[in-house]
């Protein structure tokens, strides 16, 4: 289970980026919309634009990510994303307007885009596949863990200058990643493993029926988990946290979803995987029905709500390893940027979803159409389950 000196390398370079692609992504909304808008005289709905341009430009660059990442090397990309990561950051604290701002967040939120496929196209590509599962749950908790503290940085950072000061450090620490990205490849530490064209296999199509099945999944997941992190910070404000600050709770519901990465990654290999991944997935919309059932009750529907956010960020590393064993090499990170496309395609509208229908209806009615919801993910990971059984393709290593 111990990586070797080299991988521990990749994954710590391939972790940094993660942090920083969902810190990038929470430096906004962590801020509270409305400082920018004050200062630069728009409306909060106007500095919401900010958010969804990002969220945007973040999915059109996930496949040409993966493309690049297919043709000229992972590891390259990567560096790629965290100078364009230190541009856009750059841009967001010189920016004097909001047009101006909202450029600014498109070219961040591209830069976004950049991270995953050609990311774990990197972990995929360089770890031993007896360690791959190890280091995919290791690299999984960095994200989450970015999305959790990213509000703390913003804050503090927030009080001792402006709210521009945040993007700043962004900048500054995304500039030193590329650098040392760049020793890193220079001295051999970390390599682009550039798919040999030669490596022909019986699953090189990323549109394999195995990978359309596990994408619909995917698609569902993401559903529920922008769902999820729509009404979670409500429903708990709502209906009370005890003798516990409503942060402290949020950041807790998150830290646990970041152990659940880790805990995906160790059970993420041996043919076992994919009755795992079924189960895993299977406990995800009870969590949600349970949440929506006990809502009102101490306590109860908090702790599913912690179960439901280890459980989706679970399924994460199986996911990614899962798509590894079925996509030739020359195709991996296209495999992954497609992944992603429809996760933020699918998981795009769920946060107006669920929000209209607790403004109409109620938390509760929320949290069980959420649930409902994610019935159809177990459907499709039971159906997935069954193909993969049936078919004798040797996994591609």
């Amino acid at each position: 289970m111990a990586l070797t000196r080299d991988e521990r390398t990749v994954v710590g370079f391939a972790s940094a980026g993660h942090f920083m692609c969902h810190g990038a992504k929470m430096a906004l909304p962590a801020l509270t919309l409305s400082r920018p808008a004050r200062d630069l005289g728009v409306s909060l709905s106007d500095m919401s634009l900010a958010m969804v341009a990002f969220g945007i430009s973040m999915g059109c660059a996930s496949l040409p990510a993966g493309l690049m990442a297919d043709r000229f090397g992972a590891a390259r990309v990567v560096n790629l994303f965290f100078w364009a990561t230190a541009l856009g950051a750059f841009l967001c604290w010189s920016a004097t307007t909001y047009q101006s701002f909202l450029f600014a967040n498109i070219v961040l939120g591209g830069a976004a885009g950049l991270y995953h496929p050609a990311g774990l196209g990197l972990l995929s590509l360089t770890i031993d596949k007896p360690r791959r599962g190890f280091a995919m749950g290791l690299h999984g908790m960095a994200g989450p863990v970015g999305m959790a503290v990213t509000p703390l940085l913003m804050g503090l950072l927030a009080a001792q200058g402006d709210w521009r000061t945040g993007f700043a450090a962004l900048a500054v620490a995304a500039g030193a990643c590329a650098i040392a990205g760049h020793v890193l490849r220079g001295r051999g530490a970390i390599y682009d493993d550039v798919p040999r064209r030669h490596d022909t296999g019986p699953a090189q199509s990323v549109l394999h029926t195995r990978a359309v099945l596990l994408v619909a999944v995917v698609a569902v997941n993401a559903f529920m988990l922008d769902g999820f992190s729509a009404i979670y910070g409500d429903s708990v404000e709502l209906h009370g946290v005890w003798m516990w600050d409503l942060e402290v709770v949020l950041f807790a519901i998150l830290a646990l979803g970041a152990s659940g990465q880790f805990a995906g990654g160790l059970i993420a290999k041996g043919d076992g995987r994919r009755r795992r991944y079924a189960l895993v997935v299977t406990v995800q919309p009870i969590l949600l029905l349970g949440a929506g059932f006990f809502l009102g009750e101490p306590l109860l529907p908090f702790v599913l709500m912690a179960g439901f956010a280890f459980a989706n960020f679970m399924t994460q590393p199986l996911e990614n390893e899962l798509l590894a064993g079925f996509t030739a090499r020359t195709r991996r990170g296209t495999a992954y940027a497609l992944k992603f496309l429809v996760g933020l395609l699918v998981g795009a509208p769920a946060p107006f979803v669920v929000a209209r229908i607790a403004e109409t209806r109620g938390f509760a009615p929320a949290w069980t159409t959420l649930g409902t919801i994610g019935l159809l993910a177990v459907v499709l990971a039971v159906v997935f389950t069954a193909v993969s059984r049936r078919m004798a393709i040797e996994d591609v290593h």
